[in-house]
């Protein structure tokens, strides 16, 4: 901080405020300028967004300086963690029943950027015209979140391995989801038994 003539002022007060509230202040509210006229404060939070911080300095004289910047705080991706689910374990094998499949890349409640892909494992005998994976076997994540869509004519275990690079460079650890199609005559009959 410097007065009119750029001096350095020493032993002002200088109050810290954020917005939104999640970004915790330490000194919470008012710092004293050092030798250097800089007041120091320490800003931590779990909540990647992007902070309004506004500093306000009175002085001797009655007038009031105030200065406004922003912070951005982003997701820790290293330590970001991909899940993977499906609404269904498993479904009939008549190309219209359909999974959906959601796949989740967050550092504790926060979302992370990154790519994804699949690689799916299929009955012997299936090729990719057998089954629907939309809208693609790749994505980038968009808030955390990708969502697929698997239906298939043909009956057997298809196994689903999810894969993540985050954009800062990480790597996840592969998850896997496993659907079962069952044959559409069988899902008849047992129907049927019912």
């Amino acid at each position: 901080m410097t007065d009119a003539n750029n001096n350095l002022l020493k032993d002002s007060d200088v109050t810290l405020t954020a917005s939104p509230a999640s970004l915790n202040l330490e000194p919470n509210g008012t710092a004293t300028t050092n030798e250097q006229g800089q007041a120091i404060f320490t800003a931590t939070t779990t909540v990647a967004a992007t902070y309004t911080l506004k500093a306000q300095v009175s002085q001797t004289n009655g007038q009031v300086s105030t200065k406004t910047a922003e912070s951005k705080f982003v997701a820790d991706d290293k330590n970001a963690v991909l899940t993977a689910s499906s609404d269904m374990q498993s479904l009939v094998a008549d190309g219209k029943s359909t999974a959906k499949l959601e796949v989740t890349l967050m550092s504790a409640n926060n979302p992370v950027g990154g790519n994804m892909w699949v690689d799916i494992q299929t009955p012997e005998g299936v090729t990719e015209k057998d089954y629907q994976f939309l809208p693609s076997k790749n994505d980038h994540f968009v808030s955390g979140k990708i969502t697929r869509k698997f239906s298939t004519s043909k009956p057997g275990v298809y196994t689903f391995t999810f894969n993540a690079l985050t954009y800062g460079g990480y790597e996840m650890k592969p998850v896997t989801v496993t659907i079962t199609a069952v044959d559409a005559d069988t899902a008849k009959d047992e129907e049927a038994m019912k």
